[in-house]
């Protein structure tokens, strides 16, 4: 098993990040961007808690809930999928709990209660994004496409709305007016690299796939994936909360994309172009004194998966 994903609540966190903060104001820019990046990259002790609610041409498919705790070379990451079923008997629920230790990896998942797979990573992760060139350039990249695009942006698209010895709030809002080329460019390269890693393995070289549509997948979800070729950011509506510490507090707003698909990829009743649009809430704490226990099965009352099957 590999190590375990970061999943959307990083999402959020790595595009808006490096989109919305690239957009501000030296020297705000500089602080938040770089906070950004910390917390990503280099922080090694924080607990986070979010929510995601994604929607697809204006229908809600998917809501996610997340905590994720950091702690050293240990973490803990619950993840909670909500699905709307479709005789509308409310949502589906699944998902799964993930606990690393070094790099030995357990996994609890809600399709199999009371059990427990194992897994082992070749090596130890004590942030919560791996480094790569190719994310480390993603990021980069998102940064100068924002920058550049800064001379279109209204008088209003970027807010400081307080700012005293407690830290800040910072409001970002970019319009189709505002995105350039440059900017979709980039955002698209951190969506495939997000997707990449906390979605689903995908091989890009593949895509899209060329004769089906998104509703005949076992998912939309799925169907999303193996038919978008482009994801282009069409706004950002996002607010960032640091601390007195120049540290990432908060995170929130609302993305929208169009999902670019190849001619013939939609049905006769589907919108076309298919608009996803997703609104988050991540908050950040514990900062230095998080702290994640050792995996005890016992404890929580669990046993290993493969005893469902006999021996």
């Amino acid at each position: 098993m590999k190590k375990f994903r970061f999943a959307m609540l990083l999402t959020a966190i790595l595009l808006t990040a490096a989109l919305a903060a690239s957009a501000l104001p030296e020297p705000i820019l500089g602080e938040v961007y770089d906070a950004g990046r910390t917390l990503l990259f280099d922080t090694t002790n924080v607990t986070l808690n979010g929510t995601a609610q994604f929607s697809l041409d204006g229908e809600r498919f998917k809501t996610v809930n997340a905590r994720y705790v950091q702690d050293d070379v240990n973490s803990y990451w619950k993840y909670q999928l909500l699905t709307p079923r479709k005789n509308g008997q409310g949502d589906r629920e699944s998902g799964y709990t993930v606990i690393a230790n070094g790099s030995y990896l357990y996994t609890a998942d809600a399709y199999y209660p009371g059990t427990y797979r194992e897994g082992y990573d070749s090596s130890e992760q004590n942030t919560l994004v791996r480094r790569s060139a190719l994310m480390d350039q993603a990021v980069e990249l998102a940064g100068v496409a924002i920058s550049a695009a800064e001379p279109l942006l209204g008088e209003d698209a970027v807010q400081v709305v307080t700012e005293n010895h407690t830290g800040k709030v910072v409001r970002v809002m970019l319009d189709e007016g505002s995105v350039t080329p440059l900017s979709k460019a980039a955002f698209n390269l951190c969506a495939l690299q997000v997707i990449r890693r906390a979605i689903e393995p995908v091989d890009y070289d593949l895509l899209p796939e060329t004769e089906t549509y998104p509703y005949q997948y076992v998912s939309l979800s799925k169907g999303i994936l193996a038919l978008t070729s482009r994801y282009d950011l069409r706004s950002l509506d996002v607010t960032v909360t640091l601390d007195g510490n120049g540290r990432i507090r908060g995170l929130s707003g609302a993305v929208s994309v169009e999902l670019v698909m190849e001619p013939g990829l939609t049905l006769n009743d589907e919108a076309q172009p298919h608009i996803l649009d997703c609104s988050f809430s991540v908050t950040a704490a514990e900062y230095g004194t998080s702290k994640v226990e050792k995996f005890d099965p016992e404890k929580n009352g669990l046993v290993p998966q493969y005893t469902l099957y006999g021996e």
